[in-house]
């Protein structure tokens, strides 16, 4: 009944029930490598673990709001401990963290993209150069415009796919063979740097296909600038 109220909360992004058993299971493969801990557990005899409900926030900022709400409901009675307080300065380092992250990000991102933009020009107007005598002729018989900038077009999509194909490797070969790049990030939010690369797995399409559209959207743009001067007769 509780769970049912705590989806109703449009704040809350799922609630997850954790069995009394599936708590021991969970405690005793997170403390696998404490034999004192173990032993204690076996000397107790019983499971000391209540079930309990994993909430999710659709915001990580929400989740004040959501603590707040379920001490104001009428089912407040009905729970034992609200563990929000034991992880409300990691939460609160994670959105520190993030919101820095996303604006440096933001930043950098407009920087290499106008830097992109410009080498990729530069690159599509040395070889529409190299054959401005085969686009002049092919203006003047009557080619249309499109079927001259197609080849070029092309160009700048496959700068998109080999650009991606190149940081998504870097990226890889980072995370796996240079961790200590992330040690800094990693003991700020107390987060252990194999899950780095557990992040990178997870979310690896999302990165590849975001990459590939900025990527083949600055080619196309690209060329289609370069090739403006050239089509003119």
């Amino acid at each position: 009944d509780i769970q049912r109220k705590l989806e109703a909360n449009k704040d809350i992004l799922s609630v997850k029930y954790v069995s009394r058993e599936q708590a021991l299971e969970d405690f005793k493969g997170n403390n696998a490598n404490e034999p004192v801990i173990i032993d204690s557990l076996k000397e107790l005899g019983e499971n000391p673990l209540l079930a309990s409900l994993v909430v999710k926030a659709r915001d990580p900022n929400q989740y004040q709001k959501i603590y707040d709400d379920i001490n104001k409901s009428d089912f407040v009675g009905e729970i034992g401990r609200i563990n929000y307080g034991k992880y409300k300065d990691l939460i609160n380092k994670i959105n520190v963290a993030a919101s820095v992250a996303k604006k440096d990000g933001i930043v950098k991102g407009i920087l290499m993209t106008i830097i992109s933009i410009l080498i990729i020009f530069n690159a599509v107007r040395i070889t529409i150069y190299s054959q401005k005598q085969e686009i002049e002729i092919m203006r003047l018989v009557g080619a249309s415009n499109n079927y001259i900038r197609l080849p070029f077009i092309f160009e700048g999509i496959l700068y998109g796919i080999v650009a991606t194909t190149l940081s998504m490797l870097l990226l890889f070969l980072t995370i796996k063979l240079k961790p200590s790049s992330f040690v800094l990030f990693g003991n700020f939010l107390n987060i252990p740097v194999g899950t780095m690369f557990d992040l990178y797995i997870s979310y690896f399409w999302k990165l590849v296909g975001l990459q590939l559209i900025i990527g083949v959207a600055v080619g196309i743009s690209s060329s289609w600038i370069s090739m403006r001067k050239y089509l003119r007769v």
